[in-house]
C-alpha cells in the first residue's frame, strides 16, 4: 500500500518524500525518513493488462529512471540482445518483439510456446526459451527458426518441471530454474544434460518455488527462491555458498548483478531491493500500483525492469 518501515533504505520517483530521507517514491506516498524510489502510478481498475520496461541508470550509485518503454499485451519474459535489441515474449500473441532503445518495433516472429518465463541468448547468438506449460527449453535462431528443443515433463535428470529463468555461464552451458521440481538443472545448448543441483526445503541448499537466477561477473550463481523469501547462492558446481535477504524480500522474482557487485532483486511485493556484496540492502525501490516482475542488465550494463499494472497469478 506505499509504507515501509522507519529507517529503510528507499527512494520513491513521482510523489511526495521528506526532506533529507534517501527515498525516492514514484507514484505514491512513504513514511517519513525512509530510503526508498516507487515507480509508477495509479491505474484503471479493469484495464487491460500493460506491460512496462523502465530503464534505470547507475549514475554514482544513484538509480534514476532515465526512460520507460511500452511492451503491448501480456509479457513475463525479457533479454537484451547483443545486437542492443530488447527482446519480449509477448504471451497474448505468442510473439518474440523485438525492440530498439526508442521503444519502436524493429520485427518479429512467432513461437509456438505455452507460458514463456525465461528468455535469453546463448553463446551462439541463439535464442532460448523456457516453455513453462509445456515444460521444454526451446532454441531459436535470432530469425525466429527452430533449432531445438529438450526436456520434458519429469523429475528425472534431464527432464523439467515449469521451467523459469535461464542463463548462460562463460562455457556457454545453460542454467535453468524447475520451479516445479524446486532444483536447478544444468545442459548444453545442444541439450546435453551434465547436473542438477537442489531439492525442495527451506534449509542450505534447497528451494521452494525458485523463479530466477544469475551469474555474477564473478562466477556465483544468484537464485530467488520465491517461497522462502531469500536469495540463495552457490557455485556453478551446485555448492551452497550462503544466502540473504530474509525480512527484507517478500517473493522475490528477477536478479541480477552488476559490474560493481550490487545485487539487484525484484519481488512482487512492489519492490527492488539493491543489496551490496556483503548482502547488506542499500536501497529499496518502492513500486506503487505495479507488480514488479524481472531485472536484467542490457549489454550496455544499463539496468531494465519488468513492470505490469495488473497482476496475473503466477501457476505455483
Amino acid at each position: 500500500g506505499g509504507h515501509h518501515a522507519v529507517g529503510s533504505p528507499v527512494e520513491v520517483i513521482g510523489g511526495h518524500h521528506a526532506v533529507g530521507s534517501p527515498v525516492e517514491v514514484i507514484g505514491g506516498h512513504h513514511a517519513v525518513g525512509s530510503p526508498v524510489e516507487v515507480i509508477g502510478g495509479h491505474h484503471v481498475v479493469g484495464s487491460l493488462v500493460e506491460v512496462k520496461v523502465a530503464k534505470i541508470l547507475d549514475i554514482q550509485k544513484m538509480y534514476k529512471v532515465q526512460k520507460e518503454i511500452k511492451i503491448g499485451g501480456t509479457c513475463f519474459a525479457v533479454a537484451c540482445g547483443s545486437d542492443g535489441m530488447l527482446y519480449a515474449a509477448n504471451l497474448d500473441i505468442k510473439t518474440i518483439l523485438v525492440i530498439n532503445g526508442a521503444g519502436q518495433i524493429e520485427r518479429r516472429f512467432k513461437h509456438d510456446c505455452g507460458y514463456v518465463y525465461g528468455i535469453t541468448f546463448s553463446k551462439s547468438d541463439n535464442i532460448v526459451i523456457s516453455d513453462y506449460r509445456n515444460h521444454v527449453i526451446k532454441i531459436y535462431t535470432p530469425t525466429g527458426q527452430l533449432v531445438s528443443q529438450f526436456g520434458g515433463q519429469g523429475s528425472k535428470q534431464g527432464q523439467l518441471s515449469r521451467p523459469m529463468g535461464v542463463a548462460v555461464n562463460e562455457e556457454g552451458h545453460l542454467f535453468i530454474v524447475e520451479s516445479g521440481n524446486h532444483r536447478i538443472s544444468v545442459f548444453t545448448e545442444n541439450g546435453q544434460f551434465l547436473m542438477c543441483f537442489g531439492s525442495r526445503g527451506s534449509g542450505a541448499g534447497c528451494f521452494r518455488s525458485p523463479c530466477y537466477l544469475c551469474i555474477s561477473p564473478d562466477g556465483l550463481v544468484y537464485i530467488t527462491d520465491y517461497n522462502n523469501d531469500c536469495i540463495k547462492v552457490h557455485d556453478q558446481d551446485g555448492r551452497y555458498i550462503r544466502q540473504f535477504g530474509e525480512d527484507i524480500v517478500k517473493s522475490p522474482t528477477g536478479i541480477a548483478v552488476t559490474s560493481d557487485g550490487h545485487i539487484i532483486v525484484a519481488s512482487l511485493s512492489n519492490k527492488i531491493s539493491i543489496f551490496t556484496q556483503m548482502d547488506s540492502v542499500l536501497v529499496n525501490l518502492v513500486i506503487l500500483g505495479w507488480t514488479v516482475l524481472i531485472v536484467l542488465l542490457s549489454v550496455m550494463k544499463e539496468i531494465y525492469i519488468l513492470l505490469t499494472v495488473k497482476t496475473r497469478e503466477l501457476l505455483y
